[in-house]
């Protein structure tokens, strides 16, 4: 606090120093090219008593200023927040990482060695999750704002993921290829990737 009172201090002294200047050359100016009245009332109009009225003034137009300058870095803000697109679709880690989220995360990978009934296509599923939340694929925004929205426990979550992308698999989907055709991280990774693409909404 007392730093800003010295800076606020400095700029006071810094205007008034350059109306005391600016008086001086002003009446050496006058007097030297004007006639004697003009010179009268020149001196008038610069007295010393409204140097205060000067420089509340010019403290106002510095708050303008600022103010200014403010709004613009509020909207460059806003403009870094839409991720390059013209429709002003959020970034997918708009959402802030939280406690919740890291434990999340433990979870998926604590599965993805110990899969529930030691299954092989759920414990790769869960690997690939990982995978992508640490590559800052869009399936990080999901989690995040799921998260954001909702009271859950890290084991429920993860839990409620998978039976989620059974529900779309089996139901909307239709997929006669699952599970089988999802032995390996890279077959899962295309297939969660499209899933977000055309049916996250359901996921």
């Amino acid at each position: 606090m007392g730093s800003k009172r010295k800076q606020i201090f400095d700029e006071l002294k810094k205007s008034a120093l350059f109306l005391c200047s600016f008086r001086q050359t002003l009446l050496l100016w006058t007097k030297k090219y004007l006639h004697h009245s003009y010179s009268y009332s020149i001196c008038c109009l610069t007295s010393y008593r409204l140097y205060p009225i000067i420089l509340l003034i010019c403290l106002k137009y510095y708050k303008i200023l600022q103010t200014g300058k403010m709004i613009e870095k509020q909207h460059e803000y806003h403009q870094d927040q839409t991720d390059g697109h013209m429709d002003g679709t959020p970034h997918a880690t708009a959402v802030p990482e939280t406690e919740t989220y890291h434990h999340v995360l433990s979870e998926f990978s604590h599965l993805a060695q110990f899969p529930p009934g030691k299954d092989p296509y759920m414990g790769t599923c869960y690997g690939t999750v990982v995978d992508l939340l640490n590559q800052g694929h869009e399936l990080h925004g999901l989690v995040t704002d799921t998260l954001s929205q909702r009271d859950i426990t890290p084991k429920h979550f993860v839990n409620l993921f998978y039976r989620g992308v059974q529900y779309v698999e089996l139901f909307k989907r239709n997929n006669a290829d699952y599970p089988f055709a999802y032995q390996s991280r890279e077959a899962w990774q295309d297939e969660l990737t499209d899933l977000l693409a055309h049916d996250g909404a359901a996921l």
